[in-house]
């Protein structure tokens, strides 16, 4: 098991903190696509028993309502509830959604490469508002009674949640690439 951490240290008025850990899909079978919200099919992967520790020392186990997050989720689970939200599901690229990269207008890629952080594909969503709704979400389930939680989630919602715990600039988050059915772990204050 390969582990990326990301420790902040908590102000000295709080006694406790969060550690969120992150379990990002399995790799998708297709390539090429580009894909968000759509439902996808994905390697199947094995038990990985450290993962599996993990998720057990959890008071709390979420996930995105996508499928090859959903169902990744209930295998490590097992009798354990599993909160599922849909703030967890990856960025929506709306219009892109399905189609192959080489397909999509050249000068709405530039545009998306010129502002990462505020442009949105047509009927999708900005990097800016997929920040703001994994925002919204960890507000809710950052509280003092829960100190170890895991999600299983997607790429987007990993450089989202780089943006809220290291205050990363948007850009540099968006090109960061988490790798595919590992932990990566954050502390929140």
């Amino acid at each position: 098991l390969r582990w990326s951490c990301i420790y902040l240290s908590s102000p000295p008025w709080r006694n406790s903190f969060m550690r969120l850990h992150c379990i990002r899909h399995s790799r998708p079978r297709i390539s090429g696509i580009c894909y968000g919200h759509k439902d996808i099919a994905v390697e199947p992967f094995e038990l990985d028993l450290d993962i599996r520790q993990v998720v057990h020392s959890c008071t709390a186990i979420y996930s995105s309502p996508s499928l090859r997050c959903l169902e990744m989720a209930h295998v490590y689970a097992g009798d354990q509830p599993v909160a599922v939200d849909s703030r967890l599901m990856e960025m929506n690229f709306g219009e892109w959604e399905g189609i192959p990269w080489g397909e999509i207008p050249i000068d709405q890629l530039d545009d998306w490469v010129a502002n990462v952080s505020r442009f949105a594909p047509p009927a999708g969503e900005s990097f800016e508002r997929l920040v703001a709704r994994v925002s919204e979400w960890l507000n809710e389930v950052n509280v003092p009674s829960a100190t170890e939680q895991v999600v299983f989630t997607h790429g987007g919602v990993i450089k989202a949640l780089r943006v809220l715990a290291l205050d990363e600039c948007y850009e540099l988050a968006a090109n960061y690439c988490p790798p595919f059915h590992q932990v990566i772990s954050f502390e929140f204050a």
